[in-house]
């Protein structure tokens, strides 16, 4: 009777703790990927939270302030590299520049010769809006930002070679103090400040090329615009192209947010 009463215990003891067991795994949630996770189903870490405030942030920032000239030099370095990627355009289609022009009215001109016409005129909005991007994931990575940091510092200083009037020339070389500070700031102290540098100029590319292509095209029509002169090269509408842009535009932002999700919530990323 008394092994009988033991063995019944002991029975009820390894039921109940097998039953623990079981309820205790079904509870835990799965576990996260060592490396990039790409369902976000383990957001948000610091890092990730991090991105997402600063860029909640700088939109409403942007949003409210964009008719003050607080914004007037963001404005004019995103001006600076649409016109940049006129540029590029034209040397990676085999044509020459001649030179790159931005105006305290937030106005530029970019004077080329040769290449592909379509490619040249379409690559000022998104080649805007897909700096934007890059900068954007760039910034949820130590090294990606630093790599960002040297590919925006030598495109404004190739375009100092260019740049026919004051307005770029004083442009770049502040920018290229400011990239250089918070880059020394970075590698010198434990705060990532050039992160929050690149990945302003990148919100403000992205939603400065979304609303140019509205201001410019959907609301009104600017006679002298990108997609009027690429309209008039292609017998198109200018509406057309710029819904396009705009539609692409807002990928190239909605991307970039959700790839820099992706990095910066690596376990590796800091």
């Amino acid at each position: 009777m008394v092994l009988e009463g033991v063995d019944a215990s002991l029975r009820a003891s390894l039921i109940s703790a097998v039953t623990s067991m079981q309820t205790s795994t079904a509870e835990q949630p799965p576990s996260c990927p060592h490396a990039n996770d790409w369902t976000l189903s383990c957001c948000c870490s610091s890092v990730q939270i991090q991105l997402i405030v600063a860029t909640a942030v700088y939109s409403v920032i942007i949003f409210f302030l964009w008719d003050f000239q607080v914004l007037l030099p963001l404005k004019l370095v995103v001006v600076a590299i649409h016109e940049f990627s006129h540029a590029l355009a034209a040397w990676l289609t085999c044509g020459s520049v001649e030179s790159i022009q931005v105006h305290g009215n937030e106005g530029g001109v970019t004077k080329t010769r040769g290449g592909s016409r379509f490619f040249i005129l379409s690559a000022g909005y998104l080649g805007s809006a897909f700096w934007g991007m890059i900068l954007v994931i760039a910034s949820s990575d130590y090294y990606g930002v630093q790599v960002a940091a040297g590919l925006l510092g030598i495109a404004l200083f190739i375009s100092l070679f260019f740049a026919r009037n004051f307005v770029l020339i004083a442009l770049n070389l502040f920018f290229l103090g400011i990239i250089a500070g918070f880059w020394a700031c970075t590698i010198l102290t434990s705060f990532n400040g050039l992160r929050y540098v690149i990945l302003l100029i990148g919100v403000m590319s992205g939603l400065f090329s979304i609303y140019d292509v509205y201001s410019d095209l959907l609301a009104r029509r600017v006679n002298e615009s990108d997609a009027t002169m690429l309209a008039n090269y292609t017998h198109t509408s200018s509406r057309c192209w710029g819904f396009i842009w705009a539609i692409l535009s807002i990928g190239f932002m909605g991307i970039g947010i959700y790839l820099s999700l992706v990095v910066g919530g690596n376990p590796n990323a800091k």
